[in-house]
């Protein structure tokens, strides 16, 4: 007997062993008949058992079954049996045996991978949809909490059936710094089995990158500024080491940046001790202390301030002489005098 929901499968000669048990009406139980009911179409057959007593009744209980169609199996746990009353001929004495068959079910597995991620994992939730045609659509979620692997089951799926599981496009947040790469895995196709049925999907981050900008400013030293290369490391742990040299020349202020520093780094930026000769009657003042920052997708600026210091011997300030004062004095007495010969003359 088929389920309505079950497609009808072909059992035409499959054969199904009973066991005939009769008793009279006088208590007298007979000989114990055993047969076999083979089926003449796809899902019903009939045998004829004699001889049987005329009155009483009989009891027919199927002794064994065949192994069920593939992905499919027997719902009744124990073996059927029926009781009819015999009533004597020339009535029709008809008992009636059912197996009832339904679809075997399976589960789907998907694994869920996130590679390239932060080594602290990422939480959020992936959908899939398993297309199984006819047999059926279903749905799952794989959850990721702080970790970058997981898996869901999708249970009760008809096995034999041809699934195409696929991944919602809809992605959770990428974490900070991160983006989802733009190829989707792939969806996969199983023809379920009763074990063994696993769909795999990997998503891939890429890390988001920045820049570092250094700026570098020379006070204290000419005002025609200073020329050289001043050399620079950023330490960013296990996100890399970069270098970068700001060059100056006849100037006192001077850039780089820094390229393709992953987001979210947190980097250290030193300054080399080695720094470039100083100018003539200069000397380099304390080195600039390191600039610590984690990077975002912008604003990343480290600064450096170098200080000159003059060590050129300072210039005395001239002192008046003795014969300085002469000079002064006799010019003074001079000026004197001719004040006084102009007036005589006026008078």
């Amino acid at each position: 007997m088929w389920p309505a929901n079950v497609t009808p499968v072909d059992l035409t000669g499959t054969s199904y062993p009973v066991s005939v048990a009769c008793t009279g009406t006088n208590g007298m139980a007979m000989p114990l008949i055993d047969t076999a009911i083979t089926l003449t179409s796809s899902a019903s057959g009939n045998t004829i058992v004699s001889p049987v007593i005329a009155s009483g009744s009989c009891v027919v209980t199927e002794t064994s079954r065949p192994a069920p169609p593939a992905n499919h199996i027997w719902v009744e746990t124990a073996l059927p049996s029926a009781t009819v009353a015999m009533a004597a001929p020339p009535a029709a004495n008809t008992v009636q045996i059912s197996n009832t068959l339904a679809r075997a079910t399976t589960d789907i597995t998907i694994q869920k991978t996130v590679s390239g991620g932060p080594a602290a994992g990422m939480s959020g939730v992936f959908n899939f949809t398993a297309n199984c045609g006819a047999d059926g659509t279903f749905q799952a979620a794989v959850t990721l909490n702080a970790t970058s692997v997981g898996a869901i089951a999708i249970t009760n799926v008809p096995q034999g059936a041809s699934c195409t599981i696929s991944e919602n496009a809809t992605l959770p947040a990428a974490p900070a710094g991160y983006a989802w790469s733009t190829n989707a895995p792939p969806a996969v196709t199983r023809v379920t089995t009763a074990t063994g049925n696993v769909a795999t999907f990997v998503n891939t981050l890429t890390r988001l990158t920045s820049g570092i900008t250094i700026q570098k400013t020379v006070s204290g030293g000419p005002a025609t500024g200073v020329s050289g290369v001043f050399n620079f490391t950023a330490n960013c742990g296990p996100d890399g080491t970069f270098q970068a040299a700001v060059a100056l020349s006849a100037a006192n202020t001077g850039s780089i940046a820094i390229a393709n520093v992953p987001q979210g780094a947190n980097c250290t930026i030193s300054e080399s001790a080695a720094l470039p000769a100083a100018p003539a009657d200069y000397a380099w003042g304390v080195l600039p202390a390191a600039v610590t920052l984690v990077t975002a997708s912008s604003g990343n600026v480290a600064t450096f301030v170098n200080t000159l210091t003059s060590t050129a011997a300072p210039v005395p300030n001239p002192v008046p002489t003795l014969k300085e004062w002469g000079l002064m004095a006799l010019s003074l007495f001079l000026v004197m005098m001719g004040a006084v010969q102009m007036r005589k003359r006026q008078s």
